[in-house]
């Protein structure tokens, strides 16, 4: 009897969880903003876009896995960019990248524009090891998609921009993969753009004025909130910070919000891990407290426009390099 209460509870609370209501309000508000502006539509019909892909081989994951190809018509292989969405790890989907997927693919990459389990459904390990299942996946259909892996990008924001980080330390610390029992990568990313991400769990924990929201991500990602967060197996293996190096790639973008209400200071610490390894990088930020987490989806004046400039500016040299 127990048992089946806890089990009743948890399937009441992945509907109710702080962090899915909190963030999945945000996605429904924003989406409109996000994705309806005139830049992001494909007026000129140059982009092919194949949906609903499959890529998860487990049974029991599959209705929460799937990505999307954002692709220009032209002919031979393409630079890639898998890129990971955010929601603060308990919402969040690919529906709400599909404008920024667009506009990136019109630089000449193919956007992998991914889905995953999300917690409290999923714990962080499940929902990398489902990343690095799409990832693997996008490896083995290169051929089919026309894909070049000499070009691989990683990228995304917030918590996607979580996800984006590990990659690249999955795919320069060959043991890490054994330490969260998921799978090793079968490419490695050559460049990455990281936009506000969430690197470091522990130091959000203390940042306000955030950090009770913090708590909640925590718990429903480790099972450990703020007052236990110290008491957790995974302290130190939930954050990617910790396991940055210096044979990161040499191509580098990171956007962030010098007022980020939710990872203040976080991408500035990376920078410094970078500095230290001799990681070479380009960044923008905003200086307006109003322009904060994940500004650059404002698609408006000011700092943001800025930003995207350089980002658009970044990718396209990439794909011409």
């Amino acid at each position: 009897m127990k048992l089946r209460y806890n089990k009743l509870f948890q399937k009441v609370y992945n509907h109710i969880a702080p962090g899915y209501l909190i963030f999945r309000a945000v996605d429904l508000v924003l989406d409109k903003a996000q994705n309806e502006k005139e830049m992001l539509y494909d007026t000129e019909h140059e982009i092919d876009v194949v949906k609903d892909i499959q890529y998860e081989t487990k049974p029991e994951w599959q209705k929460y896995c799937g990505l999307d190809i954002y692709r220009k018509k032209v002919e031979g292989p393409q630079p890639v960019l898998f890129y990971t969405h955010g929601g603060g790890f308990d919402a969040g989907r690919r529906h709400h990248r599909r404008g920024m997927s667009t506009w990136m693919a019109k630089t000449g990459l193919c956007v992998v524009n991914v889905d995953f389990g999300l917690s409290p459904i999923f714990n962080y390990k499940e929902t990398l090891h489902m990343i690095v299942d799409a990832f693997n996946w996008t490896v083995d259909h290169a051929e089919e998609y026309n894909l070049d892996l000499n070009k691989l990008m990683v990228g995304g924001d917030s918590s996607g921009g979580w996800c984006a980080l590990y990659l690249l330390d999955l795919a320069t610390n060959p043991k890490l993969h054994e330490s969260l029992g998921i799978p090793a990568l079968k490419a490695k990313p050559t460049a990455a753009y990281l936009n506000c991400g969430m690197y470091d769990l522990r130091k959000m924990l203390h940042t306000l004025p955030v950090a009770p929201v913090s708590g909640v991500l925590t718990y429903d990602t480790i099972g450990y909130g703020k007052r236990t967060f110290e008491q957790s197996p995974d302290r130190e293996l939930i954050s990617p910070i910790n396991y940055v190096n210096k044979d990161f790639p040499r191509t580098l973008f990171l956007t962030y919000a010098k007022w980020d209400a939710l990872c203040y200071g976080q991408t500035q610490n990376l920078m410094k891990l970078l500095d230290e390894y001799g990681v070479p990088y380009e960044s923008f930020h905003s200086t307006n407290p109003l322009q904060n987490h994940c500004f650059m989806f404002n698609w408006n004046g000011g700092d943001c426009a800025e930003n995207n400039r350089r980002v658009y500016d970044y990718l396209t040299r990439f794909v011409n390099s």
